[in-house]
């Protein structure tokens, strides 16, 4: 999926004509927060990263909730 992604990047940057070095690099951190935060990854269960984070938290909480202390 990773190698997949750095395609789609090229190809996405390749499509694009960029003004300038400061708007190329803008527009690539806004796929990169796209691409981390919504697509899903096959290595997370084909979860997108910003969900299988909030899966995680609400698995340590609902853990921290009912562990017992003697």
């Amino acid at each position: 999926p990773e190698n997949h992604s750095m395609d789609v990047l090229y190809k996405y940057l390749n499509i694009y004509r960029f003004e300038s070095l400061k708007e190329a690099k803008m527009q690539i951190a806004v796929w990169r927060q796209e691409y981390n935060e919504s697509c899903p990854h096959r290595a997370l269960g084909e979860t997108a990263p910003a969900e299988f984070a909030r899966q995680h938290w609400l698995k340590q909480e609902f853990r921290r909730e009912n562990t017992t202390e003697d």
